[in-house]
């Protein structure tokens, strides 16, 4: 397994060569700061064929 950590998937097109030669994509949000708009991107590029295998992870969520 290989692991690449790029920038945030908006930011530049150099992610999207990345994730095209991968076999999965796992993407990590951040609680209370990853904008719903960035979601629906990470959606709708799923949904296109861009990014295969998405996962996300969760960081920061405070429990109490």
């Amino acid at each position: 397994m290989v692991s690449a950590d790029t920038v945030s998937i908006d930011s530049v097109s150099d992610t999207l060569s990345v994730a095209k030669n991968a076999e999965a994509t796992i993407m990590v949000v951040r609680a209370e700061t990853t904008k719903n708009s960035e979601l629906n991107n990470i959606n709708q590029l799923t949904a296109d064929g861009k990014l295969k295998n998405v996962g996300c992870g969760l960081n920061d969520e405070k429990c109490s």
